[in-house]
């Protein structure tokens, strides 16, 4: 499996909340090293303390995200589907 699979939604393209998302975990996880570097009095055991609730709050909150869309477009459709079938029901009468 291709690691960009990840990135599509149900319409076999990238959405934006997942680019988002991914991009927004690649920043938290990267930015340590430069925070070290740039800033001498930056408090790596602190940081490290707490980098295990931040990345659970990112991803929680993409996940999250993602999933209450795709649940709303799975409504959606179902809804539609119904509408449609209703719709035909009284033409075909």
């Amino acid at each position: 499996m291709n690691i960009l699979n990840a990135l599509k939604g149900v319409s076999e393209q990238p959405e934006i909340i997942r680019v988002i998302g991914a991009y927004g975990a690649l920043v938290f996880i990267t930015t340590t090293p430069l925070f070290v570097w740039l800033l001498p009095r930056f408090e790596l055991v602190a940081y490290c303390a707490a980098f295990p609730a931040g990345i659970v709050a990112v991803v929680g909150g993409i996940a999250g995200a993602t999933s209450l869309k795709d649940r709303n477009v799975a409504t959606a459709k179902a809804t539609q589907a119904a509408t449609d079938a209703v719709t035909q029901g009284t033409n075909n009468a």
